[in-house]
């Protein structure tokens, strides 16, 4: 049984038994279910940093996703009333408390939201899309080396909560927020660049692709758009443990290598698996 069957049988059991008996880890101690408990043991949630409970697969399971969805949408709503400049704002886990000061520096801000928030989200949303769909062949080198790669993992549940997420996390207007749904492949090459010509210096750009064949289309995109001075950050850098064969180093390096326009300075690593670089006109 892998781990979607898994979750598919945990979703029918409400209609035979009572929720407090299904948590209770007895449950799948009896005989009867000796699958689901061989099942839950073999499962990517065992395997976890942080190991999932019997009773926590069970709700994660059977609550209705518009439950979590507004729980998302009122802990972002929370950070964008309190995430102020001039305030503290104290974020609570299991873990820790987390302190958001008065930050002087834009680069700094960005890094701390990044650092605290955004990994925050990604562990929630890595609970809420139990399948694994078949990877592109293209990106199917070394699965081992970034398993959490794959088709799905990271879509947000809804365009609304990508837009409060990005707001909450950079502190923009969400008037000045545009989303372009799709894969990469169609939404850049059907992009207008006239649409950025009023749109000033191109400050910073975040490149947080993942895999190598998006941050390849992605890259190339940027080759008339990054100017001398543009700061690149680039995500998942360090990933596939930093093999520079794999994923969105390979197709940064590549980049540089072949793009006839734009060379970087290296500037520093951040966020473990990240790199900034800050842009020149060769």
């Amino acid at each position: 049984m892998d781990d979607q069957q898994l979750l598919e049988q945990i979703k029918e059991l409400p209609e035979f038994y009572d929720e407090k008996l299904l948590v209770n880890p007895d449950f799948i101690a009896q005989s009867d279910h000796n699958h689901l408990l061989d099942a839950f043991h073999a499962s990517k949630y065992k395997k976890y940093d942080k190991k999932l409970k019997w009773h926590q697969l069970v709700r994660l399971a059977i609550e209705p996703p518009e439950k979590r969805e507004y729980l998302y949408h009122r802990l972002l709503d929370l950070l964008q009333q309190f995430g102020k400049e001039d305030e503290y704002f104290v974020f609570k886990t299991e873990d820790t408390l987390y302190h958001i000061p008065d930050m002087l520096s834009n680069l700094n801000k960005l890094k701390i939201l990044h650092q605290k928030y955004f990994q925050i989200y990604k562990n929630i949303l890595n609970q809420i899309h139990f399948d694994y769909p078949e990877q592109k062949k293209t990106d199917q080198i070394h699965p081992e080396y970034a398993p959490y790669f794959f088709q799905g993992n990271y879509a947000a549940v809804s365009d609304e909560f990508c837009k409060k997420n990005i707001a909450a996390a950079t502190l923009l207007d969400s008037n000045n927020i545009h989303l372009f749904k799709g894969e990469f492949s169609n939404t850049l090459q059907s992009f207008e660049k006239s649409q950025l010509n009023d749109k000033g210096f191109p400050i910073c750009i975040l490149v947080d692709c993942d895999l190598y064949s998006s941050a390849k289309g992605v890259f190339d995109f940027l080759t008339d758009i990054c100017q001398t001075g543009t700061w690149l950050l680039i995500d998942d850098y360090w990933c596939y443990r930093g093999d520079p064969k794999l994923g969105v180093r390979k197709a940064f390096d590549d980049w540089i290598e072949t793009n006839p326009r734009i060379g970087v300075s290296f500037y520093c690593n951040f966020n473990a698996y990240s790199r900034a670089y800050i842009c020149h006109e060769k």
